[in-house]
């Protein structure tokens, strides 16, 4: 689907814009209520400031897709994420309010005051919106995996990786499947951390280990998959796209390619546009799957699959995307150009596999 020019342009000017609004929206705050600042102490310009970039980039990312879903999902995720930390809704609902005066006067004349109105329904319906369920753990001790996850991630944090390490391998060797590994161990486990993160419960650099361990792990389980079944001389390049700084996820759907019998030519975080294009040339894969993590990437995903579609040899090739933003959005895959969206890596293989099916009875071809 092609953007409609004018939200483009409305888009892409929050974008150009979000660091002057933002600085001009906690400016309005600190006048609206003068203890802001002393009541959240220092680095609470940059604080709210950077707070107030992501709901702008959301907002982009929302509009350029014409999926007011994205706006809401974010407002209400905010909510719960400060609440759960007991930060003051009031200074929230300060933000919100200041903002949308801030959108309004800068955004008037900017196609037709559409990006306004989006950001003012969601403001709106996120009060009544459900509240994420950030205080129920995503682990569950009382299943054999489920308590290998809760001892994998105390290991990890009690300084001790490569104990965290052998307890996953070691499951390998006692005839769990790497498959029931990635689903009910280590998906759960980074689950679980996310949600710490979202309540407080850990801070950046604890995430990052654990993380950084959780990467590691995978390189040593994925040694063990190349070496295991069949080849069915299907390839499929997976990659995070540009901006997207998280792998595992991409990294355990490439590992699921795997152990259907496909060639996987994983690419990782982050990947560039171009490079991601010339890639899926230079090692001519059949099927390519992208990864985003947050709304401000889908216009990278968007962008990624345009030149997939305009560049000869890439032209048909059918192309699979999975994250969370499209867990909120319905139809936000087909919008942006993909072929099917993937719900879990598993889910990934049985599409990718229906898709090529599919493509070499029909002779299916996307229009340049």
């Amino acid at each position: 689907m092609v953007k409609h020019p004018t939200s483009a342009f409305a888009a892409e000017f929050i974008r150009a814009s979000a660091k002057a609004m933002a600085i001009a929206t906690y400016d309005g705050m600190t006048q609206t209520d003068q203890s802001l600042q002393s009541r959240w102490g220092q680095g609470a310009n940059l604080w709210w400031r950077v707070h107030i970039e992501s709901i702008l980039e959301h907002l982009a990312a929302a509009v350029s897709s014409d999926e007011p879903g994205i706006m809401l999902a974010h407002l209400t995720w905010t909510r719960d994420v400060m609440e759960a930390r007991g930060l003051g809704q009031k200074d929230q609902e300060l933000c919100l309010n200041t903002l949308a005066r801030v959108l309004a006067d800068t955004m008037r004349d900017i196609a037709g005051g559409a990006a306004t109105r989006m950001f003012d329904e969601a403001r709106s319906a996120c009060s009544a919106a459900t509240a994420s369920d950030l205080h129920t753990p995503r682990i569950d001790p009382q299943t054999p995996l489920g308590r290998i996850a809760g001892e994998y991630l105390i290991a990890v944090l009690e300084g001790r990786p490569d104990d965290a390490a052998d307890l996953i391998l070691s499951q390998v060797q006692r005839g769990v499947s790497p498959a029931d590994l990635y689903l009910r161990v280590l998906t759960p486990a980074q689950e679980e951390v996310g949600r710490m993160w979202a309540v407080g419960d850990l801070h950046v650099g604890e995430e990052h280990v654990i993380s950084n361990v959780t990467s590691q792990v995978l390189a040593r389980l994925s040694a063990l998959i190349s070496r295991q079944g069949r080849r069915t001389g299907r390839r499929v390049l997976a990659s995070a796209v540009q901006g997207n700084t998280h792998e595992i996820g991409i990294r355990i759907v490439a590992d699921f390619f795997e152990m259907a019998g496909w060639t996987c030519v994983y690419l990782g975080a982050d990947t560039p546009i171009d490079d991601l294009v010339r890639s899926a040339q230079d090692f001519q894969v059949d099927l390519v799957a992208l990864s985003v993590g947050m709304a401000p990437q889908i216009e990278a995903c968007r962008e990624s699959i345009a030149h997939l579609r305009h560049t000869p040899d890439t032209s048909t090739l059918p192309v699979i995307v999975g994250g969370r933003p499209f867990a909120s959005s319905g139809d936000l895959w087909k919008k942006i150009g993909a072929d099917a969206y993937a719900r879990s890596p598993d889910e990934a293989v049985t599409l990718g596999e229906r898709l090529l099916s599919n493509h070499r009875v029909n002779g299916t071809s996307h229009p340049s």
